[in-house]
């Protein structure tokens, strides 16, 4: 490792020198910009690639310096820059897909001829012997998921394909570059010629053709993302005319709205698919899809609990949201016990995006309970390969752009705030805590916009914007990112958007329905009372340190609550006010003198 290092370091000498020497020759500038943009410096990156723009053709050059310049607007030179080194890149991502299905299958032919062959171990056939239908079924499922897992040539056509899906960003943002030149164009007919170029683009990606259902299905999902709504749900809408509404067709297009961010639509469609169907495959699969759109954790509970209780992954989801349950209650070691139990099932099972997405979110749970940096990183690496298997599923992006946040943010702000110890992670939302004065706040924001990680987030979230338009946690990250760095005049174009868009807000407003209702209030209580008791736990624990955390901690008690008799819990509004008092004092920043008029208002 260390020769390597030495190694690497020697190669970036030299290309330092030539570039410097000759900072025309191409070949040798574009490998130094790699390097270069591993570091973040995409200022000195685009420094370098300039002056041989015209040069660049297929190079990563053209996609590093493309990429540059459609996030400064300059919308004509990147997409100059970007149709060459994304059409050819796209083919080949698509001959690997194809090479990795075929994987799969001739993994699976080879185990099932070994198996009918009498080549398996015996303990397989007496315990196969031995089983009714159902367990016989789960037991080769077993057997398959293990060769799987195990496959050489399935490891090495994921690699590939992994290597090759790195196009995707790519031409998404080619596809965002053409469809902001469209927006700019003053005549009609050149800007519907410019959103058909983006509509190709965009097709292009998951590279189906042809008049299937498959293709109108990601065509209608195509017109959502360039912003032709009405046109993407009439194309859904006849899709289910032309099948009799059939099961497959409903959960397809309920896990293309999912994707949307139309969630309310997804669980319609799937709730009519599980409604209409007496198989009982499908109900499980129907089931399944829809705890993935829940309108809540006791919600989501209950489908995976309607789901096939013998599959792997099912257990898996299982456990992890039986934990997100306990951590819910306090229960903090149970909470622990049942995270630890889902990512053993999970790494039953062979790699994907799915089983990388659901581990990530396993270890990511866990280290808010244990406070273990070691699950945090571990969700990071997992996640980051789960978009790098599957870099336009919005879903992943969104997931991945927390634990970025996440990342960022906790280093920041570094030991001043003990995460662990309230039992959550870091986020910019807490940067508040850490400053009072114009000059401070102009620090951490500029930390906060300089590191590597938060980067990788905004950009995520500027593709999320075009991937799940009606998705309103894409629009709520980057309206808390803008709050928090002050940036008006962004969150005024993200306004327009929103009004554009028209984001799915039927869960938010069904909880305000129900809170002004009473409908369910036991829960909603209970939720606000266990949020006290954590806080308040936090701060008798630190009373003696009077640390930023004990401050951060008496804040949010004094507003926590404030949200208690929200729900009609009688509350003293002078302890309250104690609270946030004693909190400003012992720390005195922005979030806690905000915290403290807002106790004072409320007395």
């Amino acid at each position: 490792a260390a020769e390597n290092e030495e190694a690497q370091a020697l190669r970036r000498e030299l290309l330092e020198r030539i570039a410097k020497a000759d900072p025309k020759n191409t070949e040798y500038v574009v490998a130094l910009a790699e390097l270069v943009e591993q570091d973040g410096d995409l200022d000195r990156c685009r420094k370098l690639l300039e002056p041989v723009q015209s040069e660049l053709r297929h190079t990563e050059g053209a996609r590093i310096l493309g990429q540059i310049l459609a996030g400064e607007g300059r919308l004509d030179e990147a997409h100059a820059l970007l149709v060459p080194y994304t059409t050819s890149r796209l083919a080949q991502l698509h001959d690997a897909e194809a090479a990795l299905d075929a994987a799969f299958e001739a993994c699976q032919d080879r185990e099932m001829t070994r198996l009918r062959m009498g080549s398996g171990p015996q303990s397989f056939y007496d315990a196969y012997e031995a089983a009714d239908e159902q367990e016989q079924d789960r037991l080769l499922q077993e057997r398959l998921l293990e060769a799987i897992k195990n496959d050489a040539p399935i490891a090495e056509a994921r690699e590939t394909m992994m290597e090759r899906a790195s196009i995707v960003p790519t031409a998404l943002d080619l596809g965002i570059v053409l469809l902001r030149r469209a927006q700019a164009m003053p005549s009609p007919e050149e800007r519907e010629r410019e959103l058909k170029q983006a509509e190709k683009t965009f097709l292009a990606i998951r590279g189906v053709a042809g008049e299937t259902d498959e293709y109108r299905l990601f065509l209608g999902q195509v017109y959502y993302w360039l912003g032709k709504q009405d046109e993407g749900r009439a194309l859904f809408d006849e899709l289910l005319a032309a099948n009799d509404r059939s099961f497959t067709t409903l959960a397809a297009v309920a896990t293309v709205l999912r994707d949307l961010g139309d969630n309310a639509g997804a669980r319609a469609a799937i709730e009519e698919a599980y409604d209409k169907t007496d198989d009982e495959d499908e109900k499980h699969q129907a089931a399944r899809r829809r705890a993935l759109m829940y309108e809540s954790l006791d919600d989501e509970i209950k489908w995976l609990r309607l789901s096939d209780a013998t599959s792997i992954e099912n257990q898996a989801s299982l456990a992890t949201s039986l934990g997100h349950q306990a951590a819910r209650d306090g229960d903090y070691t149970q909470a622990e016990a049942h995270y630890r139990e889902g990512i053993a099932a999970i790494d039953k099972l062979p790699e994907s995006a799915s089983t990388l997405n659901n581990s990530a979110l396993a270890y990511f749970a866990l280290s808010r309970v244990s406070g273990d940096r070691t699950s945090f990183d571990e969700a990071l690496r997992r996640v980051d390969r789960a978009v790098a298997l599957s870099p336009s599923d919005s879903i992943l992006l969104l997931n991945a752009v927390t634990m970025l946040m996440q990342a960022a943010a906790a280093e920041v702000i570094g030991d001043q705030i003990d995460f662990a110890a309230i039992k959550t992670s870091a986020a910019p939302t807490y940067l508040p805590y850490l400053y009072h004065t114009q000059a401070e706040l102009n620090d951490y924001v500029q930390r906060l916009k300089d590191h590597q990680a938060m980067r990788k987030a905004i950009d995520y979230l500027g593709k999320a914007l075009v991937l799940a338009p009606k998705e309103t946690r894409v629009y709520g990250a980057l309206a808390h990112y803008y709050d928090v760095t002050e940036d008006e005049s962004a969150a005024a174009a993200l306004l327009a958007k929103i009004d554009a868009a028209g984001p799915d807000v039927s869960d938010e407003v069904k909880r305000n329905r129900d809170i002004a209702a009473g409908v369910d209030l036991d829960r909603y209580l209970r939720e606000q009372r266990e949020n006290v008791i954590q806080y308040a736990e936090v701060v008798a624990a630190r009373r003696t340190q009077r640390d930023r955390t004990f401050a951060l901690a008496g804040s949010r008690l004094s507003d926590q609550k404030i949200g208690l008799a929200a729900l009609g819990e009688a509350i003293d509004a002078d302890e309250i006010v104690r609270l946030a008092e004693e909190a400003y004092e012992c720390s005195t920043s922005s979030a806690t003198q905000q915290d403290l008029i807002h106790a004072l208002l409320f007395r």
